[in-house]
């Protein structure tokens, strides 16, 4: 990616960067800020809240546990507290935008949505109070036969019209695309 950057490629936008690889990907942050380029921190809590995905790497990011997060860990203080985590570790690395802390869902009755969208609301809140710009990216993963079902798509698409977010990448599966939340229309 150095090489690419270094002769001059413009045709990538930007740079997703998992927490946990952001010092052995240094290199690459500072340039790629240098060039303009976006850079997106993935906190990686979807795999975090994965039973079976809790690996030792993922429990030392400030926000990791040395157990899979559950739901209680984003209720209240604990919530707050871990997306000010989120939120300082990204002004630290001079990140320009975040997915926001989400989780898998199972569809639009999740107990987790309703989380994910406040954990959603207290990182943009701490954004602005630091009057930093970073923009949130609510990273929407949801199995695909809930977005067959007209009545549970429009159910997340309510749940999240009011999120505090620029965009929402929406992950299917094996199917990972990025929508614009305010220039477009979904149904």
């Amino acid at each position: 990616m150095l090489d690419l950057l270094a002769a001059g490629e413009r045709g990538m936008f930007g740079f997703v960067i998992d927490a946990h690889n952001v010092e052995r990907h240094r290199e690459l942050i500072v340039e790629a800020r240098r060039r303009k380029f976006d850079l997106i921190l993935d906190p990686k809590t979807q795999q975090m809240g994965l039973p079976g995905s809790h690996t030792e790497t993922l429990s030392a990011l400030p926000w990791g546990l040395e157990r899979h997060h559950g739901v209680a860990d984003f209720t209240g203080n604990d919530g707050r507290k871990r997306a000010a985590q989120v939120v300082d570790f990204a002004l630290k690395n001079s990140f320009t935008q975040i997915l926001a802390p989400s989780h898998l869902l199972a569809g639009a009755n999740d107990v987790w949505l309703r989380r994910d969208i406040e954990t959603m609301i207290w990182c943009a809140e701490k954004i602005q109070a630091s009057n930093e710009k970073i923009d949130l990216i609510y990273s929407l993963a949801v199995p695909i036969e809930a977005l067959r079902r007209q009545s549970e798509r429009q159910a997340l698409i309510g749940a999240i019209a009011d999120a505090p977010c620029q965009a929402v990448w929406l992950k299917i599966e094996n199917l990972e695309t990025m929508l614009l939340v305010k220039n477009c229309s979904i149904h």
